[in-house]
């Protein structure tokens, strides 16, 4: 998309068409998803997360039977930029000051959902105007519009004054509309109100003879639900010449951060989460590592191993089990005096045999996984006793000897 041209449709005529090489019409597709910004970078979606819930019984203690449902809802740390306008500077002052700070928005606030921080921001930066001598006016809705005609329905065609022109005429043909509709929801009522029948925003009108006074204002109704917003001739609808080709170029927004800052973890339950998301990485790592050795090393570096009973694996998974640190686990199986594998007759008929190739092996491998780095962090680390104990396990089955 980032390579791709891009037309305006309103400058487009079967003179102009745009073609390939081969002299061949381009087959021209409208981008109707995403949000554009007045340089060009497109956000092509909005990340969301989806969550399944279920309503609660008081009486029982438990989730209600057939209740279930689920909720789509923006994730924390999404950043949103909005404006307040109003002629009366005392009021929007006021406004401000009742708006900033921590609020609660949308439904289910008394659940996990709805704070949101509401902070003033620079003011940023306005979409500029060109000037088309007074031969067309592109009318460009930047939010909904909502009209209605004179016996009061809802109308998906204003006339030019709708538009906030005096004069002029809409040339449909070369205009782009589309329409959208919604009920929006009544937090105090807590029920919806009455539907909306909007002309969705990006649409374009193309007036023609139309003179501009301002650059952009609000028309239609519903104002103060900030619909109506509507930018006049805004610079990227502008050609670069009678191609139909738009100055605009378009940069994919690579940039999927949230903006989400970790925070110092002093409370009980934070410290708690920390350890149980600490000990599933070091779950996985050990289970990696098990599953590495029993069936890619073992094979190929470790053969001897595969000829070891079941009975003798037992009796190490059995050792690495019952004892509490991996010292003691150690010296009951090898380091200590009279430890399991190098004395009697375990050492005798199997770890002793071929100058204690077998014992060498297995001690060898502890001490791989022993010293493992796991990401460059010392507490990432597998679980030595947990390794020992599944690897003895996995090893009697894998290589079942008898």
């Amino acid at each position: 998309m980032e390579s791709d041209r891009i037309y305006l449709h309103h400058l487009i005529s079967k003179i102009n068409l745009p073609k390939d090489e081969k002299d061949t019409p381009l087959q021209l597709q409208q981008s109707r998803t995403g949000y554009i910004s007045s340089k060009g970078n497109l956000v092509k979606e909005i990340q969301k997360k989806f969550s399944l819930k279920s309503a609660y019984d008081r009486e029982s203690r438990t989730s209600k039977t057939g209740k279930m449902f689920g909720f789509e809802a923006l994730p924390a740390g999404s950043n949103f930029i909005f404006s307040i306008q109003s002629d009366n500077s005392g009021l929007l002052e006021k406004v401000k000051n009742a708006i900033k700070g921590n609020q609660s928005l949308g439904k289910s606030k008394t659940a996990e959902f709805g704070q949101v921080e509401i902070k003033p921001i620079e003011p940023i930066t306005q979409i500029n105007s060109f000037d088309t001598d007074n031969e067309f006016v592109l009318v460009y809705a930047e939010s909904n519009l909502c009209f209605f005609d004179e016996s009061g329905q809802p109308t998906f065609q204003p006339t030019v004054e709708d538009l906030g022109l005096n004069a002029g005429k809409i040339e449909w043909a070369k205009s782009q509309i589309r329409t959208y509709s919604y009920a929006p929801w009544n937090g105090q009522r807590k029920t919806t109100s009455m539907q909306r029948h909007c002309i969705l925003k990006g649409s374009v009108f193309y007036v023609k003879g139309a003179s501009l006074d301002e650059s952009s204002k609000y028309i239609g109704h519903y104002n103060s639900e900030g619909l109506g917003k509507v930018i006049y001739n805004p610079e990227f609808l502008k050609g670069i010449d009678i191609s139909g080709e738009s100055k605009l170029k378009i940069n994919l927004d690579k940039v999927h951060s949230l903006g989400i800052e970790k925070g110092t973890i002093t409370t009980p339950l934070s410290k708690l989460l920390e350890k149980k998301h600490l000990d599933s990485k070091i779950e996985l790592i050990t289970s990696q590592e098990i599953h590495k050795y029993v069936h890619h090393l073992v094979p190929k570096e470790y053969p001897k191993l595969k000829d070891v009973s079941a009975s003798q694996w037992g009796n190490i998974r059995s050792i690495a089990s019952r004892e509490k640190s991996l010292k003691e686990i150690k010296e009951k199986l090898y380091d200590g005096k009279n430890a399991y594998l190098t004395h009697g007759v375990s050492f005798e008929k199997c770890w002793g045999k071929d100058g204690s190739r077998r014992l060498n092996d297995f001690k060898t491998i502890v001490s791989k996984v022993e010293n493992l780095d796991a990401f460059g962090k010392e507490e990432l680390k597998a679980d030595l006793r947990i390794f020992i104990s599944k690897f003895a396990a996995e090893m009697a089955k894998t290589y079942n000897k008898q």
